[in-house]
């Protein structure tokens, strides 16, 4: 069995970003910026008042875009 090699021409810019709904739910969307796409939630990380905190919830958003090659993320004031 042989397999085929393929050659990456463009490598299509990705938007993300972390947005937070009523619920407490963080949603960590991206948008493919070429392509004109509609932005999708990659990511979610829902809320429950016995056991998450806010500052958890800040904490692994941040690692998360980090790692996602977010380099300015939001500031913890910005968090409500």
């Amino acid at each position: 069995m042989t397999i085929q090699t393929v050659t990456v021409e463009k490598i299509h810019p990705c938007k993300i970003w972390a947005e937070k709904d009523l619920m407490g739910t963080v949603h960590i969307k991206m948008q493919h910026e070429d392509l004109g796409e509609e932005p999708f939630t990659f990511i979610q990380m829902h809320y429950n008042y016995y056991y998450t905190s806010n500052l958890h919830q800040w904490e692994m958003t941040q690692k998360i875009l980090k790692l996602l090659g977010v380099e300015s993320t939001v500031t913890n004031g910005d968090w409500t």
